[in-house]
Protein backbone atom coordinates (compact mmCIF):
# COMPACT_ATOMS: atom_id res chain seq x y z
CA UNK A 1 0.00 0.00 0.00
CA UNK A 2 2.72 2.54 0.90
CA UNK A 3 4.69 1.60 -2.45
CA UNK A 4 1.30 2.15 -4.01
CA UNK A 5 1.08 5.89 -2.54
CA UNK A 6 4.44 6.65 -3.32
CA UNK A 7 4.02 6.05 -6.98
CA UNK A 8 1.19 8.03 -6.91
CA UNK A 9 2.94 11.05 -5.87
CA UNK A 10 5.92 10.58 -7.78
CA UNK A 11 4.18 9.90 -11.33
CA UNK A 12 1.84 14.04 -10.03
CA UNK A 13 5.27 15.65 -9.46
CA UNK A 14 6.87 14.21 -12.95
CA UNK A 15 3.91 15.13 -14.87
CA UNK A 16 4.22 18.51 -13.41
CA UNK A 17 1.28 19.57 -11.59
CA UNK A 18 1.21 21.61 -8.82
CA UNK A 19 -1.47 22.20 -6.36
CA UNK A 20 -2.95 25.87 -7.06
CA UNK A 21 -3.98 25.60 -3.30
CA UNK A 22 -0.78 26.26 -2.16
CA UNK A 23 0.26 29.43 -3.99
CA UNK A 24 -3.30 31.41 -4.00
CA UNK A 25 -3.04 32.77 -0.64
CA UNK A 26 0.43 33.56 -0.94
CA UNK A 27 -0.54 35.48 -4.05
CA UNK A 28 -3.19 36.93 -2.08
CA UNK A 29 -1.68 38.18 0.77
CA UNK A 30 1.18 39.60 -1.36
CA UNK A 31 -1.29 42.15 -3.17
CA UNK A 32 -0.79 39.50 -6.51
CA UNK A 33 -3.62 38.89 -8.72
CA UNK A 34 -3.95 35.68 -9.59
CA UNK A 35 -5.96 33.71 -11.78
CA UNK A 36 -9.69 34.47 -10.93
CA UNK A 37 -8.55 36.40 -7.54
CA UNK A 38 -8.78 40.35 -8.12
CA UNK A 39 -7.09 41.88 -5.51
CA UNK A 40 -7.01 45.58 -4.39
CA UNK A 41 -3.73 47.48 -3.14
CA UNK A 42 -3.84 46.86 0.39
CA UNK A 43 -4.68 50.22 2.64
CA UNK A 44 -1.92 50.81 5.00
CA UNK A 45 -3.84 53.31 6.69
CA UNK A 46 -4.72 52.89 10.78
CA UNK A 47 -8.37 53.18 11.53
CA UNK A 48 -9.36 55.56 13.52
CA UNK A 49 -10.40 54.77 17.04
CA UNK A 50 -13.93 54.70 18.12
CA UNK A 51 -15.03 57.46 21.13
CA UNK A 52 -16.01 55.61 23.76
CA UNK A 53 -18.94 57.78 25.10
CA UNK A 54 -18.64 58.11 29.02
CA UNK A 55 -22.16 60.04 29.97
CA UNK A 56 -23.78 55.86 28.86
CA UNK A 57 -24.69 54.54 31.76
CA UNK A 58 -24.96 50.35 31.84
CA UNK A 59 -28.63 49.31 31.71
CA UNK A 60 -29.02 48.44 34.73
CA UNK A 61 -32.68 48.41 35.22
CA UNK A 62 -35.26 45.74 36.38
CA UNK A 63 -37.02 44.95 33.62
CA UNK A 64 -40.95 46.20 33.93
CA UNK A 65 -43.58 43.25 35.42
CA UNK A 66 -45.56 42.01 33.01
CA UNK A 67 -49.14 42.67 32.96
CA UNK A 68 -49.80 39.42 33.99
CA UNK A 69 -48.01 40.16 37.34
CA UNK A 70 -49.26 44.04 38.26
CA UNK A 71 -52.82 42.67 37.45
CA UNK A 72 -55.30 39.56 38.15
CA UNK A 73 -58.57 38.79 36.39
CA UNK A 74 -60.98 36.43 37.34
CA UNK A 75 -64.49 35.20 36.26
CA UNK A 76 -66.20 33.85 39.17
CA UNK A 77 -69.45 33.32 37.59
CA UNK A 78 -71.88 34.07 34.89
CA UNK A 79 -75.52 34.91 35.21
CA UNK A 80 -78.17 34.37 32.73
CA UNK A 81 -80.81 37.14 32.54
CA UNK A 82 -83.37 35.27 34.87
CA UNK A 83 -81.35 35.10 37.33
CA UNK A 84 -79.06 38.23 37.32
CA UNK A 85 -80.11 41.65 38.94
CA UNK A 86 -82.82 43.34 36.49
CA UNK A 87 -81.61 45.01 33.78
CA UNK A 88 -82.91 49.23 33.65
CA UNK A 89 -83.74 48.23 30.07
CA UNK A 90 -84.38 45.26 27.66
CA UNK A 91 -81.35 43.92 25.59
CA UNK A 92 -81.53 44.77 22.14
CA UNK A 93 -83.44 43.27 19.57
CA UNK A 94 -82.04 39.58 18.89
CA UNK A 95 -79.90 39.72 22.22
CA UNK A 96 -80.15 38.79 25.85
CA UNK A 97 -78.36 40.41 29.00
CA UNK A 98 -75.38 38.44 30.63
CA UNK A 99 -73.66 39.28 33.58
CA UNK A 100 -70.62 38.44 34.68
CA UNK A 101 -69.08 38.37 37.90
CA UNK A 102 -65.09 39.32 38.55
CA UNK A 103 -62.64 39.97 40.15
CA UNK A 104 -60.05 42.74 39.23
CA UNK A 105 -56.86 42.87 41.25
CA UNK A 106 -54.46 45.53 41.22
CA UNK A 107 -51.47 44.28 42.59
CA UNK A 108 -49.44 47.24 41.13
CA UNK A 109 -47.75 49.79 43.01
CA UNK A 110 -49.57 52.41 41.47
CA UNK A 111 -53.27 53.42 41.04
CA UNK A 112 -54.79 52.29 37.82
CA UNK A 113 -58.24 53.80 35.97
CA UNK A 114 -60.11 51.50 34.07
CA UNK A 115 -62.95 52.61 31.74
CA UNK A 116 -65.66 51.10 30.63
CA UNK A 117 -64.67 50.61 27.29
CA UNK A 118 -61.65 48.54 27.80
CA UNK A 119 -63.79 45.72 29.08
CA UNK A 120 -65.33 43.15 26.69
CA UNK A 121 -66.47 40.15 26.66
CA UNK A 122 -66.00 37.25 24.10
CA UNK A 123 -67.50 34.70 22.69
CA UNK A 124 -66.55 31.07 21.74
CA UNK A 125 -66.49 32.33 18.16
CA UNK A 126 -64.04 34.93 18.81
CA UNK A 127 -67.04 38.06 18.45
CA UNK A 128 -66.85 40.69 21.08
CA UNK A 129 -69.54 42.19 23.01
CA UNK A 130 -68.90 45.88 24.87
CA UNK A 131 -69.44 46.40 28.74
CA UNK A 132 -73.32 47.94 29.07
CA UNK A 133 -71.96 50.64 31.48
CA UNK A 134 -75.58 52.72 31.95
CA UNK A 135 -76.61 50.09 34.80
CA UNK A 136 -76.72 51.26 38.42
CA UNK A 137 -77.58 47.74 39.79
CA UNK A 138 -74.19 46.07 38.72
CA UNK A 139 -72.52 47.54 42.02
CA UNK A 140 -69.47 47.36 42.24
CA UNK A 141 -68.92 47.87 38.68
CA UNK A 142 -66.08 46.07 36.80
CA UNK A 143 -64.11 49.59 35.62
CA UNK A 144 -63.35 52.44 37.78
CA UNK A 145 -60.43 53.32 40.16
CA UNK A 146 -58.17 50.66 41.40
CA UNK A 147 -55.64 51.89 44.42
CA UNK A 148 -52.46 49.70 44.81
CA UNK A 149 -53.48 46.57 46.54
CA UNK A 150 -57.45 46.75 46.07
CA UNK A 151 -59.48 44.14 45.03
CA UNK A 152 -62.84 44.48 43.46
CA UNK A 153 -65.43 41.41 42.61
CA UNK A 154 -67.28 43.45 40.45
CA UNK A 155 -70.31 43.11 37.85
CA UNK A 156 -71.15 43.71 34.59
CA UNK A 157 -73.66 43.34 31.73
CA UNK A 158 -73.22 42.28 28.33
CA UNK A 159 -75.44 42.17 25.38
CA UNK A 160 -75.00 39.21 23.23
CA UNK A 161 -76.68 37.36 20.32
CA UNK A 162 -79.27 34.40 22.35
CA UNK A 163 -76.77 31.92 20.17
CA UNK A 164 -73.68 33.27 21.16
CA UNK A 165 -71.72 31.27 24.37
CA UNK A 166 -69.64 33.14 26.65
CA UNK A 167 -65.94 32.43 26.43
CA UNK A 168 -63.78 35.09 27.78
CA UNK A 169 -63.77 38.30 30.01
CA UNK A 170 -61.12 40.63 27.98
CA UNK A 171 -59.65 43.72 30.13
CA UNK A 172 -57.47 46.29 29.07
CA UNK A 173 -55.16 48.60 31.05
CA UNK A 174 -54.05 51.39 29.10
CA UNK A 175 -55.91 53.39 26.56
CA UNK A 176 -54.05 51.67 22.90
CA UNK A 177 -54.93 48.26 24.59
CA UNK A 178 -51.48 46.88 24.35
CA UNK A 179 -51.60 45.43 27.98
CA UNK A 180 -54.25 42.80 27.97
CA UNK A 181 -55.28 39.71 30.46
CA UNK A 182 -58.40 37.36 29.17
CA UNK A 183 -60.18 35.10 31.74
CA UNK A 184 -61.87 32.39 31.07
CA UNK A 185 -65.58 32.78 31.63
CA UNK A 186 -66.28 28.93 32.66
Amino acid sequence: MFYLLLSVALFATACGQQNTADTAPTAALSGQATEGNQTEEPDNETPEPTPIDETEEPDNETPEPSVEERYNVTVSYGLEADSAPEAPQEPPEGSRWYVLAATIANQDGDTIEISQDWITLIDSDGESYPLFADDPSMTPPLFGTFEPGESVLGLGRFAIPLEATPAFLEVCFDAECNDIIRSETS
